[in-house]
């Protein structure tokens, strides 16, 4: 049982033991808090070591988000607002981006999915395994609308 679902969704304790998030949480336990995107969108997400992140856009207007890690990133997406986008789950991966990566909705045929949106997770892997060396790590992102663009 996934129990409190970490404060942020409601456990079906009697069939399941699943967890329904809240709006701006996703992850079976509803422990990842997602970043919404709105045209202008702009942050940085920042961690020590390996982390998670969720980012999700509620519109079906062609856009563009670009990401630009600085380390070595994962990177999950999902023509769908609602989904949950994993390392198990996912439409689309780009593994071990280091570099800017911009991702166009038209050019990833989001549109012929029907959905007003999608979902993107990230995996930051800050960390050497061999010497259990953690660094700081910087995901800068920007997103828009092409109506804005």
């Amino acid at each position: 049982l996934m129990n409190d679902c970490n404060n942020h969704g409601t456990c079906d304790t009697v069939k399941t033991g699943s967890c329904t998030c809240d709006a701006g949480y996703k992850f079976a336990d509803c422990s990842l808090a997602v970043v919404e995107l709105s045209d202008g969108s702009a942050g940085n997400l920042t961690t020590t070591g390996p982390k998670w992140f969720g980012m999700q856009a509620n519109t079906g207007a062609a856009s563009t988000l670009t990401l630009q890690p600085s380390h070595p990133t994962d990177i999950y997406v999902i023509a769908d607002p609602d989904a949950d986008p994993n390392n198990f789950v996912y439409e689309m991966k780009f593994s071990q981006v280091s570099k800017a990566i911009t991702l166009d909705t038209e050019q990833l045929a989001f549109a012929s999915k029907g959905k007003d949106g999608f979902s993107v997770a990230l995996f930051v892997n800050a960390i050497d395994e061999v010497t259990n060396t953690l660094f700081d790590a910087t995901v800068s992102y920007s997103f828009a609308t092409k109506e804005s663009a």
